[in-house]
């Protein structure tokens, strides 16, 4: 088998487990009589045009030798760069080959397009990330979370090859982690994220294995604080909504938390609900963003009270402003209404569990209220339950 100036010869080709046909063609006329030219392949009879983004008249171009004529503007320059792309794709189709791979006539379109991502994992990552989003397979707070983790992997290696990942990298990821002040919770979701990424390129056949999972780097485990308001806070919420005094601010962005306290919506989707998503019984039918690639609808029971903290037409939220805004003003509701627990936009979800578990609810029912795919995550909420408990009791002895 020989390789030789960026081509594949026929002894290569005759060994591939599959025919790939490729040439430099001119297609679509334009008004002005020139055409674009393409690197054209065929795979398994289908046939896939690369735009290489020149132009060029039927009478510059020599089709059989696939090359500019002199009469060609820069013809020179302009030949060397056609040459380049074929042995840009021929190395691509080698490397499927000697790797292996399954190939495919997106794969290699996708790999022409973006030859960086199949060799720099910073490049895959990225343009998997972008692809992920395009497809709602994730939302946009989950990109944000993925582009840090991003660029904390950029800072701990400028420059990374799929060759350089091992576990080796991934505990000296965690070292740069930690160094710069990261403790087990965000440094489990780094590494949740980052396996993300490893996995799928598995699966596209750019890693032999990912260096996490078992028997190899295991993810740091942690305990996540539930947070939530309790019974009097809530209700003093309630009271304050409907109050005279409150700011149009104050009740644009109360209204979309007291919702998330009553139905244990996510932030992600309180902009996304409207009465479409209510049926005549009175449910709240919706397939939540975080899970929607499941296809998993979660359907909520809603209480009389819903309804007069909703819009009575439309979408049930006036349009929501973004998290972190959210997060100032309801630091700002909470200091005026001397409330001790701190609220953010997650508050409102786990406040539901919680209240939910102490008014006597079943776990298994608000494990299928709130979407949770496994019991173990709604089971924090009893324990949370248990907590306040213990705390009652105590103040209870300490009154003797």
């Amino acid at each position: 088998m020989t390789y030789s100036s960026g081509k594949l010869t026929k002894n290569l080709l005759s060994h591939m487990p599959v025919e790939i046909k490729s040439k430099i063609i001119l297609h679509n006329k334009s008004k002005e009589g020139s055409y674009t030219v393409y690197l054209q392949f065929i795979l398994r009879g289908k046939i896939t045009r690369l735009n290489l983004n020149l132009k060029s008249s039927k009478t510059d171009f020599n089709l059989v030798q696939q090359k500019f004529k002199s009469s060609y503007p820069n013809f020179q320059n302009s030949n060397f760069y056609l040459s380049s792309m074929k042995n840009l794709f021929n190395d691509i189709v080698l490397r499927y080959h000697l790797a292996k791979r399954p190939i495919t006539s997106e794969a290699i379109k996708n790999d022409f397009l973006d030859p960086d991502s199949s060799v720099s994992f910073h490049a895959y990552f990225k343009s998997q990330l972008a692809k992920r989003h395009k497809q709602n397979r994730i939302v946009a707070s989950t990109v944000k979370q993925h582009e840090v983790t991003l660029k904390h992997l950029r800072a701990f290696k400028s420059h990374l090859t799929f060759g350089d990942i091992n576990i080796d990298l991934v505990y000296g990821f965690e070292r740069h982690l930690i160094s710069k002040g990261n403790g087990r919770g965000a440094i489990s979701t780094r590494m949740k994220n980052l396996q993300v990424y490893f996995i799928q390129a598995v699966e596209d056949g750019l890693l032999q294995q990912t260096p996490i999972g078992k028997g190899r780097y295991k993810i740091p485990g942690y305990n996540t604080r539930i947070i939530a308001n309790t019974l009097k806070e809530r209700n003093k919420l309630v009271k304050y909504f409907f109050s005279e005094t409150i700011s149009t601010t104050h009740r644009h962005v109360l209204q979309g938390y007291l919702l998330s306290c009553y139905t244990g919506l996510r932030f992600s989707d309180l902009s996304r609900v409207s009465h479409s998503d209510i049926t005549q019984n009175k449910v709240l039918s919706l397939k939540p963003v975080k899970t929607i690639r499941y296809n998993k609808t979660v359907d909520i029971p809603l209480i009389p009270l819903v309804f007069k903290i909703i819009e009575s037409k439309g979408m049930l939220c006036r349009k929501i402003i973004q998290n972190q805004p959210t997060n100032r003003v309801l630091k700002e509701i909470g200091l005026s209404l001397k409330i001790e627990t701190q609220m953010t936009t997650h508050v409102g979800r786990h406040t539901f569990g919680s209240l939910f578990i102490q008014s006597g609810g079943n776990v298994v029912t608000l494990q299928k209220l709130m979407g949770h795919s496994s019991i173990k995550e709604t089971m924090g909420y009893v324990h949370l339950h248990e907590t306040y408990i213990t705390e009652e009791m105590e103040n209870f002895g300490a009154m003797e």
